[in-house]
């Protein structure tokens, strides 16, 4: 397991996507007057601007729908004095007015916003720099979330004609030997199983939703894993048998 090591001058707020850090019991003022030196006065504005009106300001916490308290954490998030954020999925239970407000909020905060999220919509109105977890560990990639899925794309046609090369490579060689023929060829047979196997699997790994499946992205990573080894076996007795 990595570590992440902040400097000195780091301050970071998190944003988690359940709410934890409100106090159920609280009002929606003094929720905001948790933070140092915040006026009932600057709360209720800031509540305003999160489209809380009138005597709603006065509702317990606990009364609140999931997207009430999300908007409340993030107006308490920005009342908080952080040069770093970490956002949970911050567009969910959010409506589309909220998100909007969010959206403009993140495009004039100065500091660095880390996010999770699987909103595509908004990853491209908020982020220039996307960070993927892929078979080299992580890729940094510069631009919205579209940008690097049209950058993906080209990775993934890159490595189909890679392994097209290799399928070409194979069947000269196959073609070249005569000595142990027929064991050669059961072996090449299994090779281009093997590669079109993981490349099924590599196509599987495209499918956002297996992404919401803990459970089923740990089952294909294993199996992906070990068809690899298995094909890089096979790989090393091909080429000691020629």
């Amino acid at each position: 397991m990595g570590k992440i090591k902040l400097g000195a001058r780091v301050k970071m707020g998190y944003y988690a996507q359940e709410n934890e850090n409100l106090s159920l019991d609280y009002n929606l003022v003094e929720e905001l007057q948790k933070v140092d030196e915040v006026t009932k006065s600057q709360a209720r504005d800031l509540l305003a601007r999160f489209l809380f009106q009138g005597d709603d300001v006065f509702k317990e916490i606990a009364t609140l729908s999931g997207g009430e308290k999300a908007r409340v954490s993030l107006a308490k998030l920005t009342l908080e004095e952080h040069n770093l954020l970490l956002l949970d999925e911050p567009t969910n239970h959010l409506d589309i007015r909220s998100k909007e407000l969010l959206e403009e909020a993140l495009q004039n905060y100065s500091g660095t916003v880390i996010i999770i999220s699987h909103d595509r919509y908004f990853l491209d109105e908020v982020v220039d720099k996307v960070f993927a977890l892929q078979d080299e560990g992580l890729v940094e990639y510069r631009g919205d979330y579209s940008n690097y899925r049209q950058e993906y794309r080209k990775l993934i046609a890159s490595k189909k004609e890679e392994k097209k090369r290799e399928r070409e490579s194979v069947a000269k060689v196959k073609k070249q030997t005569a000595k142990k023929q027929v064991d050669l060829e059961e072996l090449e047979s299994k090779i281009i199983s093997l590669e079109e196997k993981v490349e099924r699997l590599e196509k599987e790994f495209n499918n956002e939703e297996l992404y919401d499946n803990v459970d089923d992205l740990n089952d294909l990573t294993g199996e992906y894993e070990e068809t690899k080894e298995k094909l890089n076996q096979y790989y090393n007795i091909w080429e000691e048998s020629i």
